[in-house]
């Protein structure tokens, strides 16, 4: 076996029924995972009987790529769905491609289906189910309801399931793998709560915690960092300790590389331009990769057009789409109120997703990291003050000491169309949530109440 650290021999090797893996930024998650699936192809085990389920069908193909024998299944989510579906089921199966619905009213649409149909129906979702029915098609979350029925109806298991970037998974997907689970069957995810950052379209983190207490999982934590210098990791872990809905771990570098974490705030977004173009140029024959990277499509626009003019070795693109990947030297940029975190946030668990993407584009870079901020910006053609992130300040730790072995604990929070119990009223859906009071509909019967959050008479479904 080729060179592995402790802690991921442990997570190869392991011999529970059931492991959660917590992988860290940079700790080699992958390699982990692949190396899981050859050491159960040394066991004897058949390749059919192993099923692997990632998130992205280029994630999915360096996997294939990578393991001993070719014929184990390794599919996404959606894809393995719809396999099963065209085996299964004897009608045509037509995607959905367009609709006159609209981008807002999709994302609540799917947002409904995944989370298992709970909570308030949006508005028009019947419209856009009988949009559905009326031209025979499907959306992706209609192919995984189809797929969950034939696994229930034909008993469809493996030895071996292992699921890769798990706090992405939604209510419907983990439904899907708790039917695939018999009694022989053994599992193995690996996922980082602090990476989880597709909340807006259904993923919900605390199934990793949700897996742990169901299934009693053997929980263990990659805390090396392989990427970054510890400079960068210190402002990681900083920023992300805040968070209080986590399951607590510290990067921890390997690299005895020294790096740079530089922050800056600038009058306005033209000045920003000019430094990071000149930061640019000055380094780019010291280092081979870059990104620029920021919250929203629109602040790309600048450096969209002089990186296209220019073949380069620089990435510029939204946080969201830079999961995954790593550079020499990250540009951080936009980093205002308003923006990251969005002004449109308003819920405790929306702010810690906030926080978490910008965990994200921080722990992408793997020496040099700029952060900035601009005190004014040019919106709809005018000129705007505006602060910069609360978050920036966080990216100092005050004190910094090393941490105990972190307890693996989530706590449960409510959220808005959580489904609740009340000793007397009976269940009910959380309508509105005002910092502990919960605004709670029972119905035609007992009306709307408003309760602490922490009242004893209330249970979450």
């Amino acid at each position: 076996m080729k060179k592995y650290s402790e802690e991921q021999l442990n997570a190869i090797k392991t011999t529970n029924n059931h492991t959660a893996v917590i992988a860290g930024a940079g700790s080699g998650k992958t390699t982990v995972l692949i190396a899981r699936i050859n050491e159960i192809l040394d066991e004897g085990i058949n390749a059919e009987e192993i099923l692997a389920i990632t998130f992205t069908r280029k994630a999915a193909n360096e996997m294939v790529s990578r393991i001993k024998n070719k014929n184990v299944l390794i599919k996404t989510f959606d894809a393995f769905c719809y396999d099963l579906v065209l085996n299964y089921y004897s009608e045509e199966i037509k995607i959905i491609d367009s609709t006159p619905f609209s981008e807002t009213e999709i994302t609540k649409f799917n947002n409904y289906d995944v989370n298992l149909k709970r909570g308030l129906k949006p508005l028009k979702y019947d419209e856009y189910v009988k949009f559905k029915e009326t031209n025979n098609l499907y959306d992706f979350n209609d192919i995984e309801y189809l797929a969950l029925d034939i696994i229930k109806k034909h008993k469809i298991t493996f030895k071996h399931i292992l699921i890769d970037e798990f706090q992405d998974t939604n209510e419907l997907q983990y439904r899907l793998f708790k039917y695939l689970i018999k009694d022989q069957t053994k599992t193995f995810v690996v996922g980082d709560p602090d990476q989880s950052i597709y909340g807006f379209r259904g993923a919900n983190f605390r199934i990793i915690a949700k897996y742990i207490k169901e299934h009693e999982a053997k929980t263990l934590i990659l805390s090396n960092n392989y990427r970054s210098t510890k400079e960068i990791l210190i402002s990681a872990n900083s920023l992300i300790s805040n968070n209080k809905y986590r399951i607590k771990k510290d990067l921890i570098p390997i690299t005895d590389e020294e790096g740079k974490v530089v922050i800056n705030n600038f009058l306005n977004e033209t000045y920003e331009y000019e430094f990071i173009i000149k930061q640019y140029n000055e380094l780019k024959e010291e280092y081979n990769s870059f990104a620029i990277l920021y919250r929203n499509n629109y602040q790309g626009t600048l450096y969209r057009k002089y990186f296209q003019d220019l073949p380069s070795n620089v990435l510029v693109t939204t946080i969201h789409q830079s999961k995954g990947l790593e550079f020499d030297v990250v540009f951080v940029l936009g980093v205002n109120e308003g923006v990251l975190p969005d002004s449109k946030i308003k819920t405790v668990s929306e702010k810690e997703e906030e926080r978490r993407l910008l965990f994200v584009a921080i722990t992408r870079a793997k020496k040099l990291l700029y952060v900035s901020s601009s005190t004014q910006a040019f919106f709809g053609g005018m000129r705007t003050y505006q602060k910069k992130s609360s978050f920036i300040k966080q990216l100092s730790p005050k004190v910094i000491v090393k941490k105990p072995k972190p307890q693996v604990v989530i706590k449960d929070t409510y959220e808005i169309g959580d489904l609740i119990n009340h000793e007397l009223f009976g269940e009910g859906t959380i309508t509105e949530i005002n910092k502990k009071i919960l605004v709670i509909d029972f119905g035609a019967e007992h009306g709307i109440k408003k309760l602490l959050s922490n009242h004893p008479s209330i249970t979450k479904k």
